[in-house]
């Protein structure tokens, strides 16, 4: 692993939630997954059955997309990029 595409990359997936029919609103997935070394692109689902996803590395669930920055979603979907940077730091 000595050059830069092959180090293990983190990156932020979010992906519409499915929830019950007595939910109002939109929801919303927040992931951080690592992707395979030499990976390059976008992997199409949260999931590591996706093509260039090694792993999951934490899955936040389903919050509620509201139309502010205080929103659930907004406020871990920030949380989720600090921690991803963090790991790509690590790296």
């Amino acid at each position: 692993m000595n050059t830069k595409t092959d180090t293990p990359r983190h990156i932020v997936m979010t992906s519409q939630a499915r929830m019950p029919g007595n939910c109002w609103g939109r929801y919303g997935n927040v992931a951080v997954v690592r992707l395979d070394p030499g990976f390059e692109g976008s992997p199409k689902m949260i999931s590591t059955h996706a093509r260039g996803v090694a792993e999951v590395t934490h899955h936040y669930g389903a919050h509620n997309i509201g139309s502010t920055e205080r929103c659930a979603f907004k406020r871990t979907l920030k949380k989720a990029g600090e921690y991803a940077a963090e790991l790509n730091h690590q790296s």
